[in-house]
């Protein structure tokens, strides 16, 4: 017989974005948080995990919902004490489809965050982003390379993209 708590974050339509389940009987050492902002995504690559027809869907998350995932994954490492490291990637769909000022408030929080919690767990994490970084116009190119150039330099800041070539 296992104990088991769940939590899990919603949005204000009730879609559920975070879950994780934490028996008693055991204990984890790293986690990782996958935060999806939005499934809308300029692509339509054959091996995405999501369903095509979300990725017409050009609703994303929230700024509280965003906010919310921090605490609890305190919850959670107050729940467990051998959690030694957090993972976090922000995913999509393409998370540059959003506006840039979304970013902008919240991709500075998510580190500051990530620094927090790295100060307390053995092995530091980060928050990679994941990005296929095919802009739509010139300007939000130049936005978005701004943004991620000015927290670049920020340990916990990783950029991850692929070049798809097509013939």
């Amino acid at each position: 017989y296992r104990r088991q708590r769940q939590m899990c974050i919603r949005d204000s339509c009730g879609t559920s974005f975070w879950r994780a389940s934490v028996h008693k009987a055991r204990t984890l050492n790293q986690a990782n948080v996958s935060i999806t902002a939005t499934r809308w995504c300029n692509r339509r690559c054959t091996h995405c995990y999501i369903d095509p027809k979300e990725l017409a869907n050009r609703s994303f998350m929230s700024h509280d919902t965003f906010k919310a995932i921090f605490p609890r994954m305190r919850e959670l490492l107050a729940l467990d004490q051998g959690l030694e490291e957090i993972e976090w990637e922000l995913i999509g769909g393409e998370i540059t489809s959003l506006p840039v000022e979304y970013w902008q408030e919240n991709l500075p929080y998510a580190l500051d965050q990530c620094a927090d919690f790295n100060r307390e767990l053995k092995t530091p994490g980060a928050i990679n982003v994941l990005s296929n970084l095919i802009f739509s116009d010139e300007r939000k190119r130049r936005d978005y390379l701004d943004l991620f150039g000015k927290y670049g330099q920020r340990p916990e800041m990783c950029l991850y993209t692929c070049l798809l070539y097509t013939s």
